[in-house]
């Protein structure tokens, strides 16, 4: 066995005796020699120093207590003997014999002394700030049998990368993946949310001024977010994960009315006059998503759910309520003489069926002082139907659904009633029509809600079938002419959210009926949203044609249209709630000024108002 001490036997003094020192122990350990045991404090012998009977070991107890009394004369640096404090006795670099009693007990000694020692060091540095290296770290508890030869720093990194970082790591990776995937998946994006009942953003035209200024880019943007992949199903996945927190009970308030106007009072100074009117200008970029979010917007700003049924809140604006009526009174001055004018404002469920005290709970606008300022603004000669005092008569009855905001067909035929009183002719009696039903419908509250209790009491929509004739053509978003059903007869086997579609073939750019059992060449356009779908078929066995025009998709000129076919009745019938923008109330705007009119306020940009058009299905 060598003597470390004949390294330095040759009389040069060490410029760093612990270097020298260090170098020793590692020749010891290579030598089959242990140098002395680090010096520690005193204390109580851990867990670790106990033997299976759960008491302290006599050898290590022993071991301690003559450590304990060493290192009141060396001081400790970084956890080892400074060089200058070594024992005078025992220098560090003393070879022990391994085999001896008192070698075995040192190193047992070091090893229990290092071990506890650097624990609660290593213990403070493994807490990491990150949180995901801290849940981690509670995959993977703390083992002070392999503390001993790792600095803190280094035990939090070799935690971190643990098996299951790995895994997370990984599952991470495969998931985004498989999103950029299915992203760059043309052939699976859909073109329709049956969801939501509309037509989803359509992929730009490219064109130099587009592609320069952004526009071309911003809207490949908005069509792919718009038409990913599976996007209802990952919606519903989304809302039923939503549905999991909190407590779900029989009466909740979802969201709020955001902005509401003061109303006037109908005929006061506040109302403007004619001159006061500005006609609301669509910018050229404007789309057909942009008002379908306009539109949702005004849907769904503030819910109010009792008993599993969902009632929509009220927010007036009176930037919208003057466009809207200036809109109507253009095309009344446009068509005088030619075409009667009639406007119908629709309230929705809550102004009919809740009580006050409920609707004051809700906040908002009252719906009753909205329709009739609006009212309030139309010139002489144009008329208007009272749908509110009508349907407040026959609220017991089944006039709006509980998972949808549209009105049923039965809150229809009542309004029906009201105007073939104002056009003066007798309506058919409800009895008289072949009544088809469809149950299971859950619409567009349930889509945006998805609470159980809807789920559990899913909507009945109810259509009757006119007598003359059930046929009828529209014109798809591509600009194609497909021939359909007034009342379509196989909804039953349609999807849960899809059956309120059963009237006119859904939200078409344009559609045409024609009654073979008229030819006195009576004729109607309906300028309309999705409340107007189950008004129509109403209207089929008083004209010989009745037109139809979805306001949000169509890019016919309603008042050219009307005057170049002598159309005898223009009906613009809407939800109060759906044309409650200013966005939605100019697209109207644009579409009952004539080509080449100049509005009560002046001078139209007729161009603006020809390319402000909404695009075929975007």
């Amino acid at each position: 066995m060598t003597d470390n001490r004949n390294r330095y036997s040759k009389g040069k003094t060490p410029k760093q005796p612990h270097r020298r020192r260090a170098n020793d122990g590692r020749a010891a350990r290579e030598n089959g020699t242990a140098r002395r045991p680090d010096p520690q404090p005193r204390r109580r012998p851990s867990v670790n120093d106990r033997t299976r009977s759960g008491r302290p070991s006599m050898q290590n107890a022993s071991a301690e207590r003559t450590a304990a009394r060493g290192a009141q004369h060396c001081p400790v640096q970084d956890g080892r003997p400074h060089a200058a404090s070594q024992s005078r006795r025992e220098p560090a670099h003393r070879p022990v014999p391994q085999g001896s009693p008192s070698a075995r007990n040192r190193s047992q000694v070091a090893s229990s002394t290092r071990r506890h020692s650097a624990a609660p060091h290593a213990r403070r540095a493994a807490v990491s700030t990150n949180p995901l290296l801290r849940a981690i770290q509670r995959f993977q508890p703390y083992d002070s049998a392999t503390s001993d030869n790792k600095t803190p720093a280094k035990q939090t990194v070799e935690r971190a990368r643990s098996p299951y970082y790995d895994w997370l790591v990984k599952a991470f990776a495969v998931v985004l993946g498989i999103g950029l995937i299915l992203g760059l998946l043309l052939f699976l994006r859909p073109t329709v949310s049956a969801s939501e009942n509309r037509m989803l953003t359509q992929f730009p035209q490219f064109t130099w001024d587009s592609f320069l200024n952004g526009d071309w880019t911003k809207g490949i943007s908005t069509w792919y977010s718009d038409t990913y992949p599976f996007r209802d199903q990952l919606i519903s996945l989304d809302q039923a994960f939503n549905s999991l927190y909190g407590i779900n009970t029989d009466t909740q308030m979802y969201g709020g009315v955001t902005h509401t106007d003061a109303i006037p009072d109908s005929g006061s100074s506040d109302s403007p006059s004619s001159s006061e009117k500005t006609p609301a200008k669509l910018p050229k970029d404007y789309n057909a998503s942009d008002l379908e979010n306009a539109v949702e917007g005004q849907v769904t700003e503030g819910l109010y759910v009792k008993d599993g049924a969902a009632y929509a809140g009220y927010g007036f604006t009176k930037d919208a309520a003057t466009t809207y009526a200036d809109a109507i009174n253009t095309a009344h001055d446009a068509l005088d003489g030619t075409t009667q004018v009639y406007s119908i404002l629709v309230p929705n469920n809550s102004a009919v069926l809740l009580s006050d005290d409920e609707l004051k709970a809700m906040g908002g606008s009252d719906q009753g002082q909205a329709i009739n300022y609006y009212y309030s603004l139309y010139k002489d000669g144009v008329k208007t139907i009272d749908t509110l005092d009508t349907l407040k008569q026959h609220k017991d009855e089944y006039l709006y659904f509980r998972t949808d905001h549209h009105w049923t067909s039965l809150a229809a035929y009542y309004v029906y009633q009201k105007f073939c009183e104002a056009k003066g002719i007798d309506p058919h009696n409800i009895d008289d029509f072949k009544e088809v039903d469809f149950s299971g419908f859950l619409g567009s509250y349930y889509s945006k809600l998805n609470t159980p209790a809807m789920k559990a009491n899913p909507d009945t929509v109810q259509a009757w079938i006119p007598n003359d004739t059930n046929k009828m053509t529209y014109t798809d978003s591509s600009g194609n002419t497909v021939k359909w059903n007034v009342i379509r007869k196989d909804v039953k086997d349609w999807a849960a959210n899809s059956k309120y579609s059963c009237f006119i073939g859904g939200d078409q750019p344009w559609a045409e009926i024609h009654n073979p059992k008229i030819d006195d060449g009576s004729s109607c356009l309906v300028l309309k949203e999705s409340y107007g779908n189950s008004f129509v078929p109403w209207l089929v066995d008083h004209y010989q044609t009745v037109y139809i025009a979805d306001f949000r998709y169509t890019t016919q000129n309603v008042a050219d249209f009307c005057k170049e076919h002598n159309v005898n009745d223009l009906i613009v019938i809407n939800n109060i709630q759906i044309i409650g923008s200013t966005e939605v109330a100019g697209k109207i705007q644009s579409l009952l000024t004539p080509t080449g009119s100049e509005t009560d306020s002046g001078s139209s940009d007729d161009s603006d108002r020809s390319e402000s058009t909404v695009s075929n299905g975007n």
